[in-house]
Order: C-alpha cells, then sequence, then structure tokens
C-alpha cells in the first residue's frame, strides 16, 4: 500500500484536516457519509480477502466458543441482578439472538480491522470516544440489529473502540477526531394508502384469531406462531395432535427507556473476566454498551409486555417458525414455559439451513434451545433435527407456465454493513451479477427482469441494472415466476428451494461465499453442477443459459436433469402427500 493513505473510522465528515497528497480509505457507506470536501478519486473502499473454508471453520469454532462463555457469564449477572433463578437454557432462549448476532458483528469488524491494518496505512483516523455524551445502546435485538445496518455513528463508535483493543504496536500514528457532523440514515418510506388499509385488516384478523383461540385454551392446548403455514393446516395439525390450538402472532417490543446509565452497568464489566485474547475481551467490554436495555435496564418493562400477551399460564406445546427471535416478550414466555414442562418445537423456515458451512444464526441459536426441530427433509447426525417437508409450500400448487418468455433474475439482499463472519463485499456481488447479464444474448437479455428484495427497492446500486433491464415491482415471487419461462437464482436462498419444489426450470449461480457448502451437502450440489443446473462461474451460467433458451422445456425435463432435482427436494425441499399429518407426528416425536 502506498505510503499516504489514512485508514478512517471516524467517519470522513469527522476528519480535522483533510490533505490533498492523502487518500481515504473506508469500509463503505455504512460506517462514514461521504462529505464534498473529499473528492470520490481520494476514497479508497478496503475489500477483504477471500478466505479458505479451513480457516472460516477455525473462526466459527472460536465464536461459539466465546457464544457459550459469555451466555453463561451472563446468565449468573442477570440471575443475580433481577433476582432471578433461571436456566442457562432460560436466558439462552431470552438473549441468544442478540447475543449471537452481537458477537458476529464485532467479529466481523475486528476482521475488516485487522486486515485493513495489516498493509500498513500511515494513518488511522478514530473517533474521540471519551468525549462521546450519549453512547448509542439498543434497546432490544431488533433495535441492536437497526444499529449495526443503520447508524453511521454506531459503526464508527464500534471500529474506533476496536482500534484501541487491539494491541497493535505497528501504526505510525493514531489520529483522534472529535464528532463534528453525524446524520442518520433515513427511516423506510412510509407505505402508501392501499397498504396502510391493508396492514390494518390483517392486524384486526390476527387480533380476532388470537383473542377467539385464547378463550378456548385448555390445559391441552398449543401455541402456534407464525410457522410459514396457513391457519387451514394449522388447524389440521391442531386436529391431528388432539390439540386445542392458540395462535400468536409476533409483537414488537415497545421501548420506554429514555436515558441509559452506564454506571448503573457495572455489574456488566465482570464478562471481561472469562475473556483470554484482545478480540473477547473487546467484546467482553462492550456488552457494557451494547446490551439491549429490555434485559437490563427494562426488565420489568419486559415482563409487563409479556404479561399483556394474555397466553395461557401452562401449554403443553409451543410450536414456532421464524417469529421468536425478534419478539422479545414472546421469547420470555417461551423461556418461562419450558420451566414449567412445555416442549418448544420449531420448524424450518429459510433456505440455507442444512447446507450452509457456516450455520447461519437462526439455525445454530435454534438448535441450541429446542426439544426438536423439524427440517424440510434432512438430517443428520444432530439428534434433534426430524426430516420434514418444505412448510412454505405446503398450501402451495404451481404449474410450470410453459408459455412465460422472460428470463427471472431474483436479486439477493445485499448486505452493505456486516454482520456475518463470511462476509462477501457488495461490489463484488453487483460485479457478479453484471458479469452473468454482461454474457446473455442480445434477445435473452431484452427479455430479462430483475427482482430486488422488497426491501431494496430504492437502493442506488439498482441503478446499473435499471439501464438496460426491466425492474419488477410485484410484491409476489410467483407473480414474476408466471410470466417467466426460465429463473436465474444467484443465492442459496429460500426462493432457490421453492423454485426447485415447484419444478420450475433454474439456473443456480452461486459465488464464492454462497459456494461455501458442508461436506454431507456436496454430493446433492455436485449432482445439479453435472446436468447444467448449477454453475460457480458467471460466464458459464450466461453461457447455459443462452444454449437453452430456446427450448428450456426439453432440457429440464429431461431424465437426468429431473433426477437430480428430484434427488436434491428430497433431501432440502421436501414434498409429500397429507403433509399435515406427518408434521403432527414429527412435532408429537
Amino acid at each position: 500500500m502506498t505510503k499516504n493513505i489514512c485508514l478512517v473510522l471516524s467517519g470522513l465528515e469527522n476528519i480535522c484536516n483533510s490533505d490533498d497528497s492523502n487518500s481515504y480509505m473506508i469500509f463503505g457507506k455504512w460506517m462514514s457519509l461521504i462529505p464534498d470536501k473529499i473528492p470520490n478519486k481520494k476514497i479508497i473502499y478496503f475489500k477483504p480477502s477471500e478466505e479458505m473454508p479451513s480457516e472460516i471453520l477455525k473462526q466459527q469454532k472460536y465464536i461459539s466458543d466465546i457464544y457459550t462463555s459469555f451466555l453463561g457469564k451472563l446468565a449468573d449477572i442477570l440471575n443475580e441482578y433481577h433476582s432471578e433463578d433461571m436456566s442457562v437454557r432460560q436466558w439462552e432462549i431470552i438473549i441468544g439472538p442478540w447475543l449471537k448476532l452481537y458477537i458476529d458483528t464485532l467479529f466481523v469488524r475486528w476482521k475488516l480491522l485487522r486486515s485493513a491494518l495489516s498493509q500498513s496505512p500511515k494513518t488511522v483516523c478514530i473517533l474521540d470516544t471519551k468525549g462521546v455524551k450519549k453512547i448509542p445502546t439498543p434497546v432490544s435485538r431488533d433495535d441492536f440489529s437497526y444499529l449495526l445496518n443503520n447508524n453511521v455513528f454506531w459503526n464508527q463508535f464500534i471500529l474506533s473502540e476496536a482500534l484501541v483493543s487491539t494491541r497493535e504496536n505497528t501504526i505510525a500514528d493514531v489520529e483522534t477526531n472529535p464528532i463534528k457532523q453525524y446524520t442518520e440514515k433515513s427511516l423506510p418510506k412510509v407505505k402508501s394508502l392501499r397498504g396502510r388499509i391493508k396492514a390494518f385488516v390483517r392486524n384486526r384478523l390476527k387480533c380476532f384469531l388470537e383473542l377467539t383461540s385464547r378463550s378456548l385454551s385448555s390445559k391441552n392446548s398449543i401455541v402456534i406462531s407464525t410457522p410459514y403455514i396457513n391457519i387451514k393446516n394449522q388447524l389440521k395439525i391442531s386436529f391431528h395432535l388432539r390439540s386445542i390450538p392458540v395462535f400468536y402472532f409476533n409483537k414488537k417490543y415497545h421501548s420506554n427507556c429514555l436515558y441509559v446509565d452506564l454506571s448503573k452497568r457495572g455489574i456488566l464489566k465482570s464478562v471481561q473476566n472469562c475473556c483470554d485474547d484482545s478480540f473477547s475481551d473487546f467484546a467482553g467490554r462492550m456488552i457494557h454498551t451494547q446490551l439491549p436495555t429490555c434485559y437490563f435496564e427494562e426488565w420489568e418493562h419486559l415482563k409487563d409486555q409479556k404479561e399483556k400477551l394474555k397466553l395461557p399460564k401452562s401449554v403443553k406445546l409451543i410450536y414456532t417458525g421464524s417469529s421468536s427471535a425478534s419478539d422479545e416478550s414472546f421469547r420470555l414466555y417461551i423461556a418461562r414455559q419450558i420451566a414449567l414442562g412445555t416442549r418448544y418445537v420449531i420448524s424450518q423456515h429459510g433456505g440455507v439451513y442444512g447446507v450452509s458451512l457456516i450455520p447461519p444464526k437462526a439455525e445454530f441459536y435454534e438448535h441450541r434451545v429446542v426439544d426438536r426441530w423439524i427440517s424440510w427433509g434432512w438430517s443428520y447426525s444432530e439428534k434433534k433435527v426430524l426430516r420434514g417437508l418444505n412448510t412454505k409450500m405446503l398450501s402451495h400448487t404451481y404449474t410450470h407456465n410453459s408459455y412465460g418468455e422472460k428470463l427471472l433474475l431474483a436479486l439477493p439482499n445485499i448486505e452493505y454493513s456486516p454482520s456475518r463472519i463470511v462476509y462477501s463485499d457488495p461490489q463484488t456481488i453487483i460485479n457478479i451479477h453484471l458479469s452473468v447479464l454482461s454474457g446473455l444474448d442480445v434477445g435473452v437479455a431484452s427479455a430479462t427482469i430483475i427482482r430486488p428484495t422488497p426491501t431494496q427497492r430504492h437502493k442506488s446500486f439498482l441503478k446499473v441494472f435499471s439501464e438496460r433491464f426491466e425492474i419488477s415491482n410485484k410484491n409476489s415471487f410467483w407473480k414474476d415466476i408466471n410470466r417467466s419461462k426460465l429463473f436465474l437464482c444467484t443465492s442459496n436462498s429460500t426462493t432457490l428451494l421453492e423454485a426447485l419444489a415447484a419444478n420450475i426450470p433454474t439456473i443456480i449461480l452461486l459465488g464464492h461465499t454462497e459456494g461455501l457448502i458442508r461436506p454431507e451437502a456436496e454430493e446433492y450440489y455436485d449432482a445439479l453442477e453435472k446436468v447444467g443446473i448449477l454453475f460457480k462461474d458467471p460466464v458459464l451460467a450466461a453461457s447455459q443459459i443462452n444454449k437453452i433458451w430456446s427450448d428450456v422445456d426439453t432440457w429440464w425435463l429431461s431424465d437426468d436433469v429431473q433426477n437430480a432435482r428430484d434427488r436434491f427436494c428430497k433431501q432440502y425441499s421436501n414434498l409429500m402427500d397429507n403433509g399435515t399429518k406427518y408434521l403432527a407426528a414429527c412435532i408429537n416425536a
């Protein structure tokens, strides 16, 4: 690296003296504003290097050990502070979703920082954290997620604190900057009137179902919370279980904490007593500021919100999908119930599970806290995992439209602010998509639809696609599928499993991190690659699309392709007749 590189952790807007002879390196716009006083040509976006799978696995083991250590220590601290007597498992149900996200988020920033420092920048700019009057402390797990993804100052604060904790002696000069300018990113746009009316009607129906089912509850009841199964099939499952269902829909946590007095959080500093290296010491120290208030200052308020749910005082089973990770009061309810002997069962609620080399945070957490976990088809050595079926397809019937004319490309959710230990550079992801699109024949390109994730329809990166291709604004994935004759999937995601289960002609392109597969899953992905469904090179994927475009169905319905698809689906996106009865048997196992 050249000698005049300044690594800016404080945000370009806060540097005291900009020097025309310097270039300024940042990790991304998620941790810095871009002031007009600094020309774009002077800004370097640091690109992390790719890591070997063996190194990533070591990091996962390291992170898991820290998680277990912190969890046990926090359980002791919180029991003492709140005069509780809950088990480690109960506390993990409550704080686990935040704790795993917290450690992963800090670790990936730590890795980025160490990697950038290894290139010997001339200067490192950090915030004057001692001068920070109000440290951004989250109120809940979801609020922590919002901070890391949207709050520039929060990221500057964490990175500056990380620099202080690295204990590096190779930094030539550290410049401490005061906070001069800060603007938080705007909140999502308000829904249209039609959207608000739909949301209102939907919420009223949910309230009616909750109230009605609670009024019929008994000691033989089960609580069912958004397992991606419609109400009709939830009733069928309850019938097979011979139980009365109590329906529950996840709720947001509403904080009443206006100010956090960090001097009263001294007990949390003892987490550092279980730390034995610089990163774990840093992560342990930051818990003092980053433990959500709902687990500490607002504990009594959280208990009150749990009571306001008015769920049964005792049930024999709680069956959930994805809702519990974002619902603080419901997780407290679950924790209280398991102490009474209630069984806790979760169904898989998306892609990647059982496949990704590094388990997603939800899989890691859920497997630890449940009594039974029902997959979409896979089952390995983990005794808690039962082979199930794709619950999202349980009520969905799809007939491929052979008269479709479009190529549908569904963009993955492009994460600018990293929260996974396997971090993919956003621009690299965009470039992979542009590469495959540039390789398409003119006739195919003109028929291509780009479908961004609903939360990213207004992102600036879409401009490079919208200049040449149609951008879908349809809410339903299936509406876009219905006008397409071929689906190009570029992520190891839920849509991949849905498309293959529905027998939709599909080409799969997996980049470096998306292609990191567990050894036990490799044979199924290799089979897809062998028959021309899966590719790791965008040029080869484009070539295959051009080759089959004139007669997609003949290729897709060939015996080799269908056999590979069918074998894959039985393992990772399983379908079966009388699925509700089979699910009930899994839940009751």
